[in-house]
This record gives structure tokens, sequence and C-alpha cells, in this order.
């Protein structure tokens, strides 16, 4: 599995990175500095199959990039905060979040929730897979 990680907070992406490679040392960690470089990553074919998203980045917010990011792409976005701030939370999965993580992160459900993001959105290529092979087949009896 291939993950992004976008935060100003060095202490937080070094424990995020650190985390990753006690538990799942097979993951490839991916780490920028600012939102851009996080989109230009992205656009350079970077197939990650998650994006970890600080709350406040150098050059835009963490919403920001949440709707930069879903402008081009389903990818599941997780987006990391220090606090419980419901409103911010709400806003977060609203934006197009797709879970949102806050201090403590407790290391076994912190790898246990990017691996149910990664399994679903598995589910889903595959279904739109199948969608487009039934499709085709139907067409070639058609046809």
């Amino acid at each position: 599995m291939k993950v992004l990680i976008t935060d100003t907070n060095s202490d937080l992406t070094e424990h995020v990175c650190s985390v990753i490679k006690k538990l799942q040392p097979d993951w490839d960690v991916v780490t920028a500095e600012s939102g851009m470089q996080c989109l230009d990553i992205l656009g350079n074919g970077l197939k990650a199959d998650v994006v970890l998203a600080g709350m406040h980045l150098s050059d835009m917010s963490g919403f920001d990039l949440i709707k930069r990011i879903r402008d081009d792409s389903d990818i599941p976005i997780v987006l990391l905060a220090e606090d419980h701030n419901v409103e911010l939370l709400v806003k977060a999965f609203e934006t197009g979040a797709n879970d949102y993580m806050t201090k403590p992160y407790y290391d076994a459900v912190f790898i246990a929730r990017l691996k149910a993001l990664a399994r679903r959105r598995a589910w889903d290529l595959q279904k739109i897979e199948n969608e487009v092979l039934d499709y085709e087949f139907s067409e070639g009896i058609k046809g």
C-alpha cells in the first residue's frame, strides 16, 4: 500500500511514518511538506492508496487540499487533527474526507482504519470493473 502524508507538523509526520514502518513495513510512505507539493505528487502519477492530510498546511488548509484532490480523484483522504472539534469533523466529511482522526492516535487502530479505507476503495474499483465487463459482455451478445 502507498500512503501520502501531507503535514507541516514534522513531529506528527515522523510519528505517523514510524508507526507505519513498525506495523506495516511493506507499505510505501511518501511525504509532502505543503498542499501544492501533495497535489504535484499526485498529479505526477503517484498511485497512492490513501492521503493523510494535516489540518493546517503551509500554503492552504487541509479542507482546501481535500477540495482540490476531490476535483480529480476519489482517493481515500484522512484529515489528521489535534482536537476533537465536532464542527471541524462535520466540515471534513462535508468537504470530502473519508475519515478524520485526532490525537492520540492509537497505533493499531490507526493502521486498521487505513486498511479499511484501502479495502473499501478496492471493492469499489472491483465493482466498477465488473460493471464495465458485464456491459461489454452484454453489448457483445447484442451485436
